[in-house]
This record gives C-alpha cells, structure tokens and sequence, in this order.
C-alpha cells in the first residue's frame, strides 16, 4: 500500500522523554478517552505534500508553533530533534478518502503557508495575537473540508488535564503567559483522534527511530 500526497503522518513518544516541560509532551498528556491516557504519546500530525518514486515522504505541510509550513520531512526532524530527546515512533497512514479529494486538501494547506500557529486552540482561528492561524490538526480537518471530502474528522471536547483529572501545570503556565483562561471543554481535537481512528486511517508504516 503506497503513500501519496494528502496522506498522513504523526508523531508520538515511543519512551518517556527526559524533557517533560515543552508542548509536544504536554500534548501527548493531554489526550484521554473513558479515563485513559493518550497511550501511544502522540502529539503531532501532518499532511504528506510530496513522495519520491519510491513513495517515501519528501515534504510534509503541517501546523507548528513557527506557523503553517511546507518543508522537507527531515528539516522537521532536524528541528525537533532539539526539543525532543527521545525516541518516537513515526506513523504513516493512508487516509479512506480519493485521490482527488487529497490533492486538493494538499493544495489548500500549501496555500496558508505563512499563516500564524493557533496557539489558544481557538475554534474561531483567531490566536492570541487575533491573526488567523491553525493548530495542526485544525489544518487538516480544514484542507479536507476546502476539497468537499467525504470524510468525517473526530472531534471533542478538549481536555488539559492529566490522568488524575488534574490541570497540567504546562497548561496553566501557558495560557496565563497569553492571559487567556485554558479553553477546558471547549470543542477541537487532537492527532491521538485521527492516528486511533481506524475507519478514518489505515496504517502503513510505523518505525522506531531516534530523530537526534
């Protein structure tokens, strides 16, 4: 089964990282369904913009905290590896939807290239400095519905709460840095959803691999 633009890839922790201050963790954390943890600690997902002759991915266009961006796969990796000192496990996945619906989405998120990171989370896409923006699962969901895909993305409630139902302090830090209250229960999603949804997603590819 080949990969093709407008696929899909993610990131989760394949060991605890030593590092447990920074968003990618506190995303990871911040995952539950009936009371479970996000086991596999995942917490990004991108868009797959360009594969080479043998279907490896090249360049990936994805939301991160730098804005929207198209970029090689392995400048992503370089950059990541600074913040994240362990090994992930890498996923790559073939989206349930035609061909002509990933083209278009890819187009789209390629054209918001630029666009400011929603950093609240915001439904509106308004992030804390009012400029238009998305978080990397809110890009996707977006591209898709840009191409008329017919495809559902899972939404929720958003949770910034560990397993024991308590705050993580991350949290509390970062939106009182933005002096914003922690949008607690307000509706969005997270790449643990799409990654866990198997009517969604079909898995190709998951590969062990330290990024450092």
């Amino acid at each position: 089964m080949n990969l093709e633009p407008g696929d899909l890839i993610f990131w989760s922790y394949h060991d605890p990282p030593s590092k447990k201050d920074g968003l990618e963790f506190a995303v990871s954390q911040s995952y539950q369904t009936d009371g479970e943890k996000n086991k596999g600690g995942c917490f990004h997902a991108a868009l797959i913009a360009n594969v080479d002759e043998n279907h490896e991915v090249v360049q990936i266009v994805h939301a991160v905290p730098e804005g929207t961006k198209l970029e090689p796969l392995k400048e992503f990796h370089r950059r990541l590896s600074a913040d994240v000192k362990t090994a992930l496990v890498i996923t790559k996945a073939k989206l349930n939807v035609d061909r002509k619906y990933k083209i278009d989405a890819v187009h789209f998120a390629m054209s918001k290239s630029g666009q400011a990171y929603n950093d609240i989370f915001a439904a509106d896409h308004l992030n804390s400095e009012s400029r238009h923006s998305y978080y990397c699962c809110q890009l996707i969901i977006d591209a898709y519905k840009e191409a008329k895909a017919p495809i559902d993305f899972p939404t929720r409630k958003m949770n910034f709460r560990d397993q024991n139902s308590r705050l993580i302090p991350f949290w509390v830090d970062y939106f009182a840095k933005r002096s914003r209250s922690i949008p607690e229960n307000e509706m969005g999603s997270h790449p643990a959803m799409f990654l866990n949804d198997e009517k969604l997603v079909t898995i190709v590819e998951e590969e062990v691999r330290s990024i450092a």
